[in-house]
């Protein structure tokens, strides 16, 4: 018999869209913190080329353009719609935002970033399924009249903003003049980093991409993971994630960094969609773990990716 543990709450939030005849695109954003180059919009890295930023935590909040509202149908007017709003602020790039911002900026998870050391934090995720779960926001931007939505079925993105933040919102990375950062050209073979200060290509820059069409073997990933708080200093880290198609035999585990395993958090089938999980920083007899670091495991058949927890109560 599967075993189900109380530790993981499951809820299928979103409908799958393996049922959706649809292309999907996987997405893997690298930040290099020590490629920042304005000290006032560089998450507190010194912009010395070699020193990255001392934040353990950073947000993307990022926002694609997919349609021209006045012409809502016609493709070839939504690619040249998209690629005209790149501005420096107040774009109406922002059509489907995910990331809390603005004045209501939140340590919640959404939009949060793996940490994977040395200044370097990454993110990945469907583009299609990213910007049109719920995790959406309804931001509204006064200048351009834009009220953020989730993107439809079938809709194509032609281009994303992107600006990162710590925690509180109050520390940001942008580009060189402090103005948002943009990916331009997602409908061709060949997108690019945009400054959006001149509207330039930004190469040597410190936003880097993977953006491929997503394949069976991309498409049963489980993905846009987070855990919150991380470092575990309360009593409990949430892990939310997403599972592309059902999953028969799915588990999720803690091991220590000796390659012990520490606890087991769930094991049994698991449907696709958003789920979220969590650990109380115990092992299986029920006792609190020291501090240090873990490593939490996920895996179902050939497919596992692991993440690391840092426990310091």
């Amino acid at each position: 018999m599967k075993r189900k543990l109380l530790s993981l709450s499951v809820a299928l939030l979103v409908p799958t869209m393996g049922l959706i005849a649809q292309t999907t695109h996987y997405f893997k954003i690298q930040l290099d913190t020590r490629k920042f180059t304005n000290i006032n919009c560089s998450l507190n890295a010194p912009c010395d080329g070699v020193t990255p930023s001392p934040l353990t935590d950073v947000y993307m909040h990022a926002g694609v353009c997919w349609h021209d509202p006045s012409n809502p149908t016609d493709a070839a007017a939504a690619s040249l719609f998209c690629a005209q709003q790149i501005t420096p602020f107040h774009s109406a790039v922002w059509q489907s935002v995910v990331g809390n911002w603005g004045t209501n900026p939140q340590d919640d998870g959404v939009g949060k970033m793996v940490n994977e050391g040395n200044g370097i934090f990454t993110k990945e995720f469907i583009l299609e399924e990213y910007f049109s779960s719920p995790d959406v926001s309804t931001e509204h931007d006064d200048s351009s009249n834009v009220t953020s939505q989730p993107m439809p079925n079938n809709a194509v993105a032609y281009t994303m903003g992107i600006v990162f933040r710590d925690p509180t919102g109050m520390i940001t990375g942008r580009d060189p003049d402090c103005k948002d950062i943009f990916i331009y050209q997602l409908n061709t073979a060949h997108p690019v980093v945009i400054k959006g200060s001149d509207i330039s290509e930004w190469d040597d820059g410190p936003v880097s991409f993977i953006y491929q069409p997503a394949g069976i073997e991309v498409n049963e990933l489980f993905y846009d993971r987070n855990i919150a708080p991380n470092p575990l200093t309360g009593d409990e880290a949430k892990i939310n994630f997403f599972v592309r198609l059902h999953q028969k035999d799915f588990e999720i585990c803690v091991y220590d960094a000796l390659g012990n395993v520490v606890k087991n958090l769930f094991r049994g089938e698991l449907p696709a969609g958003k789920q979220t999980a969590r650990w109380n920083a115990t092992n299986n007899a029920g006792n609190k773990v020291a501090n240090g670091l873990y490593f939490l495991t996920m895996r179902s058949g050939n497919n596992t990716v692991t993440d690391k927890i840092i426990v310091n109560r």
